[in-house]
């Protein structure tokens, strides 16, 4: 896999397995009885058989599941600790 996929995991003890494969295509057309051709995409990599969001929940997410909280309010970040403190409470449901 392209070595981005790795700096992304930031962990070299964890091997990225994933199967990509190169999106590098070419194009022609003509135009004043003259051909012209150019290569588009290279370098791209596409995911074979995965997406961006599985890459997430198999490599990152992970690491942070047991700490996203659901149905609540976020009162305030503190962004000066280090990690960042997040203050929540609990969704009030107000039906009406």
């Amino acid at each position: 896999p392209p070595r981005i996929l790795d700096e992304i995991v930031d962990d070299s003890t964890v091997p990225v397995n994933v199967e990509t494969y190169s999106d590098t295509r070419t194009y022609g057309w003509w135009e004043d009885n003259t051909f012209y051709n150019e290569i588009v995409g290279q370098g791209d990599h596409k995911f074979k058989g995965y997406t961006w969001f599985d890459f997430f929940n198999d490599y990152l997410a992970s690491d942070i599941r047991s700490k996203i909280e659901t149905n609540c309010v976020v009162n305030q970040i503190n962004w000066q600790s280090h990690p960042a403190e997040v203050e929540t409470s609990p969704m009030v449901s107000r039906r009406g």
